[in-house]
């Protein structure tokens, strides 16, 4: 109660979380993977 979706994933009911399909961060938050990859296709060198 009194949070979004996902975030109770790193909250109080994490112990009652089985399994995560797919990339941690796509299911709670910001999709880290994807956005390297789409910043890579337009030319974005991010570690520079």
């Amino acid at each position: 109660m009194g949070m979004a979706g996902s975030y109770g994933l790193m909250n109080k009911a994490a112990p009652l979380i089985e399994s995560v399909n797919g990339d941690f961060y796509s299911v709670a938050g910001l999709p880290l993977n994807r956005v390297y990859v789409e910043l890579k296709k337009i030319g974005v060198n991010v570690f520079r």
